[in-house]
């Protein structure tokens, strides 16, 4: 049975964003609430209903999947 479909909480070196937001725009998402660490060396963003093969292609580029849920509620990791 394949993984559900969630969204999430998406974490990627700042100086690699640029890549994170290429790939999302490339499939279709658009790039919204985004932020970075105190110290802004990491940019997080929010992800609406990612496939879990889109999850793993993001891991894939250097992004770490840093909260994840389905309706209902977060399930962090």
């Amino acid at each position: 049975m394949p993984e559900p479909i969630k969204d999430a909480i998406v974490s990627i070196a700042t100086l690699r964003a640029s890549s994170l937001e290429a790939w999302l725009l490339s499939h279709g998402f658009t790039v919204h609430h985004q932020s970075e660490s105190a110290d802004g060396a990491v940019t997080f963003y929010a992800v609406e209903d990612l496939s879990a093969e889109g999850r793993e292609e993001l891991r894939e580029i250097g992004a770490e999947i840093v909260s994840e849920w389905k309706q209902g509620g977060p399930q962090d990791k």
